[in-house]
């Protein structure tokens, strides 16, 4: 099946981020849109994605095939992956399943039991408050009320001390990850060999600084691009906090900017959700009864439909690579009604799954290989 990707130009956050024309390849970003559906072929799983632009989703369109079966022989259907799903994104699962972070219409709605209109309203409003500025007395005539502002200031000045406090583990990462890169350039730097590079700390925050394009160096000089700061290195290193100032020239006070551009190593900043904080103290206490995903459905007996939203043409293996849970074993056939919002567990509590073990075949892994 044709694979066709085409990588979007990134010159223009590049510029913004400073980064180096050689580090471009690490961010480019894959916008894959294929000329017809893709299919990816495990052996218990058929799996078609299309893109369709008049709504804007990308369809995964999953068929089990092969007769899949659990261990004890029991067959796998269409409803174990419903099952399997319900479970993995329910609000009461607190484990990590990147099922969650995927733009599944109706899950953020489900998940808060809150309806689409409601949530888009809040949104709305919650752009308009921020556009405002947090200067802003409000008045009869916004269109958002004081609650709401001030959930939104709550959550915006907790976003801002967490990136305050974390900018500088994002700053270490970078350089740790430059200082790995040391191995594959030995002539080091500055008129310093790497081994003396990795030796000092100064000298690793300045290594970092030049690789990733926040300062230039003319022999033993280095110059920061924004702060226009310079250090003579043979007596006078930047510090950790130096680098830091230089990002937040280019960031702000946004360590989130910052980090989606700047990522490296296995490092991610702990950060709140500022829409979802805003968005549970806008709704607390009132839930509107939603009993499904509008984005998961059910076709057949051996038939899921599953919709993300844009062009999402490489989440097979992260849709149907998850544990496949036999409902029969683990779940409630009692409480098997998607008609009334049940799939086999009360909403919100998954305890009696965790109880008995999460553990059950996958179809597909991450990288659409069969491990079943």
């Amino acid at each position: 099946m044709l694979r066709k990707l085409m990588l979007l130009t990134l010159s223009a956050l590049l510029m913004l981020a400073g980064l180096p024309a050689c580090l471009a390849d690490e961010f480019a970003v894959e916008n894959v849109l294929p000329d017809e559906p893709l299919e990816t072929d495990g052996e218990f799983i058929h799996v078609v994605a299309e893109y369709h632009a008049q709504s804007g989703l990308t369809r995964y369109t999953a068929t089990l095939v092969n007769d899949p079966v659990f261990a004890d022989g029991s067959p796998i259907t269409a409803k174990d992956l419903i099952f399997s799903l319900y479970v993995l994104l329910d609000p009461g699962y607190e484990s990590e399943t990147p099922l969650t972070a995927l733009p599944i219409p109706g899950l953020r709605s489900y998940r808060m039991q809150i309806s689409e209109d409601r949530l888009s309203a809040a949104i709305r409003a919650m752009d308009d408050i921020s556009a405002a500025g947090p200067a802003h007395v409000r008045s009869e005539s916004d269109g958002w009320t004081e609650a709401q502002q001030s959930a939104y200031w709550a959550a915006r000045e907790a976003y801002d001390a967490a990136c305050e406090a974390e900018y500088p583990a994002c700053a270490q990462a970078i350089v740790d990850s430059c200082a790995r890169m040391l191995a594959d350039n030995p002539n080091g730097a500055f008129g310093y060999t790497a081994g003396e590079i990795a030796a000092n700390e100064g000298l690793r925050v300045a290594y970092a600084m030049l690789q990733w394009g926040y300062a230039t160096s003319v022999d033993n000089v280095l110059v920061g691009k924004r702060s226009r700061t310079s250090w003579l290195l043979s007596s006078d290193q930047p510090s950790l906090d130096d680098f830091v100032h230089e990002l937040k020239l280019a960031y702000g006070d946004d360590l989130g900017a910052c980090w989606a551009i700047e990522s490296s190593g296995n490092y991610a900043p702990a950060l709140p959700d500022v829409e979802s904080a805003y968005l549970q103290s806008c709704f607390s206490g009132e839930r509107d009864g939603v009993i499904s995903v509008s984005g998961i459905r059910m076709i057949d007996d051996a038939t899921v439909e599953i919709d993300l939203e844009g062009v999402n043409m490489h989440e097979a293996g992260t849709l149907f690579g998850q544990p496949v849970l036999s409902l029969d074993a683990l779940g409630d056939a009692a409480l098997w009604s998607p008609e009334s919002g049940l799939y086999g567990h009360p909403f919100g509590d998954v305890s009696a799954v965790d109880a008995a073990g999460f553990d059950g075949p996958a179809l597909l892994d991450a990288s659409d290989e069969i491990v079943f």
